[in-house]
């Protein structure tokens, strides 16, 4: 749901999960996402900082709580996040994603071609997930830019254009 934008669905089921599985830290960090995602920064600080409880250094919630300061305008703490994210290389999540969220929060603060950077390298390690891309929000200021058209044109072309065999 959520990478379908469906927030509300989003926080219908990461909140079954989270009751189903409180132990789970999967649980509790997709938790998280639909309050961000919809800019109820209070709910996701809140969630974020009991993932971090858990996990004080796991790279993909850090990168989450940077963009949740990045869209406080704060981005000395944004920039310190994505700087202790990339200091642990290993992490419960795939590194892309952890990459896509590094990505966000340089869109947040209007840096651009960082951002595109990291961007592109989530998707060349794995995360090329164009259509979720075109409605991140806080991907929203690379939308008009032409290198993120031509990459989300790219990345649409190849995929579709891929035939899957189903037995």
């Amino acid at each position: 749901y959520l990478m379908s934008g469906d927030y509300a669905r989003a926080e219908e089921t990461t909140a079954a999960w989270l009751r189903d599985r409180p132990a789970s830290i999967y649980a509790r960090i997709t938790h998280a996402l639909p309050a961000l995602f919809t800019g109820d920064l209070d709910l996701a600080d809140e969630r974020l900082a009991a993932a971090l409880k858990q996990y004080p250094d796991e790279p993909l919630i850090v990168s989450l709580q940077g963009i949740l300061f990045a869209r406080r305008d704060r981005p000395d703490l944004a920039l310190q996040c994505v700087r202790k994210a990339l200091e642990h290389p290993r992490s419960l999540g795939h590194t892309h994603h952890t990459y896509h969220y590094i990505a966000g929060v340089h869109a947040v603060l209007g840096q651009t071609e960082k951002a595109l950077a990291w961007l592109e390298r989530s998707v060349d390690t794995g995360w090329a997930c164009w259509p979720f891309f075109r409605i991140d929000p806080h991907l929203e200021n690379l939308r008009e830019v032409p290198a993120f058209k031509r990459l989300i044109s790219d990345l649409e072309q190849t995929y579709t254009a891929l035939e899957i065999d189903r037995l």
